[in-house]
């Protein structure tokens, strides 16, 4: 049996999730392909976070922040460089983020 694969969370504070698959399409120098990033060695998904109340980006809670990052990575790379590296994009333009494993 093989093992699943890592993966973490990212809530992000923004509003539109599209313009978050475009900063981080940017940040990574790979095209989306709806609403997917595929740079080597891992998955990125990027969405509508479906446990938000609506209390919305105002919201200190981030199971309130309306969009969801989620990153899966192949066995043998390195995850927690690879979403530490996504945070400070999605930092540097402006977003809170909370990064959950």
């Amino acid at each position: 049996m093989t093992p699943p694969e890592p993966g973490c969370d990212l809530f992000v504070d923004a509003a539109d999730p599209d313009a978050v698959l475009a900063e981080l399409s940017t940040h990574l120098g790979v095209p989306p392909s709806y609403s997917h990033l595929s740079p080597p060695g891992f998955e990125v998904r990027v969405g509508r976070n479906r446990l938000a109340d609506g209390a919305g980006a105002d919201s200190d809670d981030f199971l309130d922040w309306p969009t969801l990052v989620e990153v899966s990575a192949r066995p043998g790379e390195d995850l927690t460089t690879f979403v530490a590296a996504l945070t400070t994009a999605l930092r540097t333009a402006g977003h809170r983020v909370a990064a959950v494993d």
